[in-house]
């Protein structure tokens, strides 16, 4: 493995590592919707999810997270399945960066 390998890897940031540089108030009211860490939800639940707890997410964000490995899914059957709680913890990291236009 190369030094630039090594410098890559390590830049790799986990929703677990996310979650604990939310600010205090965020982290709190995850914690108070208590979602549950087993991969439960498919693409379009998440969505459903998320927009019931008042997120604003696409789709298609949902789609491009996964397959770009922002959003950790596990294949269940031939189905992709994501944890409530890290459907959670991407979309609130995720409205912290949007800007609107």
């Amino acid at each position: 493995m190369t030094a630039d390998q090594v410098v890559r890897v390590r830049e790799i940031r986990t929703l677990e590592d996310i979650y604990n540089q939310l600010p205090v108030r965020q982290r709190e009211w995850i914690n108070s919707i208590n979602p549950a860490p087993v991969a439960t939800l498919s693409k379009s639940e998440i969505f459903i999810y998320v927009s019931e707890n008042g997120l604003p997410v696409t789709t298609y964000a949902i789609k491009r997270a996964i397959e770009n490995g922002e959003l950790p899914s596990k294949m269940v059957g031939r189905t992709r399945r994501v944890a409530p709680f890290d459907a959670l913890v991407w979309a609130v990291s995720r409205a912290d960066k949007r800007v609107s236009a």
